[in-house]
């Protein structure tokens, strides 16, 4: 087998149908199986070929994971000139492209219900002890109103000292900035956010305390208790 892989090419029962990304540790490919089942081959760099770092660790975390939002994880494909695993195909649009490229606007009743499903996903990634260090706008997948989290690449067991649940809150409040964004029409005041997005005091409090500007939340329960009280319509 190429290293290099191909439009139509064969990988065990999976053919390739296009290139979908690449980050640091590889490429992710759309592929059909034998039964005409999408899929994602997610192909790691030859550079860490038999390393035990982001390529390996992505894969053991999400086959222990089992959860509706995140990929579903099925098989390691292997040989001296090839090492991926196969995973799940979430159909939907990433966050970024639906709010930069589509000009997407998000209701406050929409941000409520994406909110809340994202940090019910967090919050069973921390119960199962990961943490994901990458909850960015393209790992964010929505699918008409449901909510899915993808690129685990960068999730780690929580150790509690280099590894912490915290990280994700300063991400989390960053999506959630973005989103707000999308249905404020002056943002040309080179206000910072919290003096210029139309919040609620607790509102406000709730996504500086995600930011680090007030004393930080301790656990992701705080953080769901506190979005529930200050956003639900």
């Amino acid at each position: 087998m190429l290293y290099k892989i191909k439009k139509n090419q064969c990988i065990n029962q999976y053919t390739i149908i296009k290139k979908l990304g690449e980050g640091r540790f590889g490429k992710c490919f759309l592929v059909v199986n034998e039964f005409g089942e999408k899929r994602v081959i997610k192909k790691i760099k030859k550079s860490f070929f038999g390393k035990i770092k982001g390529d390996k660790i992505e894969s053991v975390i999400l086959s222990r994971l089992k959860h509706t939002k995140i990929p579903n994880f099925f098989e390691i494909i292997e040989n001296p000139k090839f090492y991926g695993y196969v995973i799940e195909f979430i159909e939907g649009d990433n966050l970024e492209k639906l709010i930069f490229k589509e000009k997407r606007k998000f209701s406050k009743k929409e941000f409520f219900i994406i909110g809340k499903q994202l940090i019910e996903i967090i919050e069973y990634l921390h119960i199962n002890n990961i943490v994901h260090r990458d909850i960015r706008l393209p790992n964010l997948i929505l699918n008409k109103d449901m909510l899915f989290l993808i690129d685990f690449g960068l999730a780690r067991v929580i150790d509690n000292i280099k590894y912490v649940a915290q990280i994700d809150f300063t991400y989390l409040g960053d999506v959630f900035l973005y989103i707000l964004y999308t249905d404020y029409d002056n943002s040309s005041t080179n206000k910072a956010w919290y003096n210029e997005l139309d919040l609620s005091h607790s509102q406000n409090f709730f996504l500086k305390k995600l930011m680090g500007i007030e004393v930080p939340y301790n656990n992701i329960k705080e953080v769901y208790n506190d979005f529930i009280e200050a956003f639900d319509i």
